[in-house]
C-alpha cells in the first residue's frame, strides 16, 4: 500500500509538473522569469532562481542581473519577511527596471495582521490549522510551543548560526525560533502597537549579531505593499491565494500550501 500511495503521488506531481511547463509555453514562451528567495535546488523551466542559499546575496546595494524590460515575471514567496525595509525598495526598484510592460510581480508573504489579530484576542485556530508544532531545538532552549510563539516566530526569528554555511549535522547548540519574551510583555505590545509597529518591537528583541543569519526581520501589510511599489511605479493589488493573472504564477503558490497563513500582492508597470 505504501509503495502504491508513493506511486500515485508520483503521478500526480508528474502530470502537474507537465500541466505547468505547458502554461510556461502558453504564457512565457522563451521570455524568463525569477523567483526572489527561491531556496536552494528551485529549478523550473525557463525561470531563475535567485536567493542567498545559491551564493546570490540580495541586499539594499543587489543589482539584479538583467537587461531593462526583459523578465516577463517575477515572483516570490515568503522572503520580503526575511529583508529590511532598504533591500525591499531596492529590489522593487531592480523589478521595475528588469520587468516588461506586460509582465507581472506576485509576492507572497505572512498575513501578519491576521497573526497580530490572533494574539490579541487569543485565537489558537489559525495555529490549530497549519501543520507547524513547533521546531524540535525549542524545548532544548526552553521556548514552549504555543499561541505566542507559534505567532512571535512568524514577525520575528533568527537562527544563531549562518543560514547555507551548516552541514546536514547541525551544531548541538543550533537554535532557529523567536526570541524569549515574557507572555505579560508580548500581549501588552500587540494591543497596544500597530502590526507594523509589533513587528519592529519584536524583533528588537533579537540579538543584533545574529540579524544577518537568516530569520523574519519585517512584517507587509497590503497598505505598506502598495505604498513601496507605488513610490517606484508599480501598480498593484491584493489577489487571493493561488488566484493569478497568470496561471503560472497561481500555480507556484501551491508548491507549499500556505494558503491559510498568507496573503498575496500582484504588480505590473505603470504605463507611460
Amino acid at each position: 500500500m505504501i509503495l502504491l500511495q508513493k506511486l500515485k503521488n508520483k503521478i500526480i506531481k508528474t502530470k502537474s509538473e507537465i500541466v505547468l511547463l505547458n502554461n510556461i509555453f502558453r504564457e512565457q514562451g522563451f521570455k524568463k522569469g525569477i523567483n526572489l528567495g527561491a531556496g536552494e535546488n528551485w529549478h523550473k523551466f525557463n525561470w531563475i532562481g535567485i536567493d542567498k542559499l545559491d551564493g546570490n546575496f540580495l541586499s539594499e546595494k543587489s543589482k539584479l542581473p538583467f537587461k531593462e524590460n526583459s523578465i516577463k515575471y517575477v515572483y516570490s514567496s515568503h522572503f520580503f519577511e526575511h529583508i529590511n525595509d532598504e533591500c525591499a525598495e531596492n529590489l522593487f526598484k531592480e523589478i521595475k527596471r528588469v520587468l516588461r510592460n506586460d509582465g507581472l510581480l506576485r509576492i507572497v508573504v505572512p498575513n501578519f495582521e491576521l497573526l497580530h489579530k490572533s494574539l490579541i484576542n487569543d485565537d489558537k485556530t489559525l495555529m490549530e490549522s497549519i501543520n507547524f508544532k513547533g521546531r524540535p531545538e525549542w524545548e532544548r532552549h526552553n521556548i514552549e510551543f504555543n499561541n505566542i510563539n507559534f505567532i512571535l516566530h512568524f514577525f520575528g526569528s533568527y537562527t544563531n548560526y549562518p543560514e547555507g554555511k551548516m552541514s546536514d549535522k547541525k551544531p548541538i547548540d543550533f537554535f532557529r525560533g523567536p526570541p524569549k519574551i515574557e507572555r505579560e510583555k508580548v500581549l501588552d505590545a500587540a494591543k497596544n502597537l500597530s502590526t507594523l509597529e509589533f513587528s519592529k518591537w519584536v524583533v528588537s528583541k533579537i540579538d543584533k549579531k545574529f540579524i544577518k543569519n537568516g530569520g523574519h526581520i519585517n512584517a507587509w501589510t497590503d497598505e505598506k505593499f502598495s505604498s513601496f511599489l507605488s513610490k517606484v511605479g508599480i501598480k498593484s493589488n491584493r489577489t487571493d491565494y493561488g488566484k493569478s493573472l497568470s496561471k503560472v504564477l497561481g500555480s507556484f503558490d501551491h508548491q507549499k500550501d500556505r494558503s491559510k497563513i498568507s496573503i498575496c500582492h500582484e504588480g505590473w508597470v505603470e504605463k507611460i
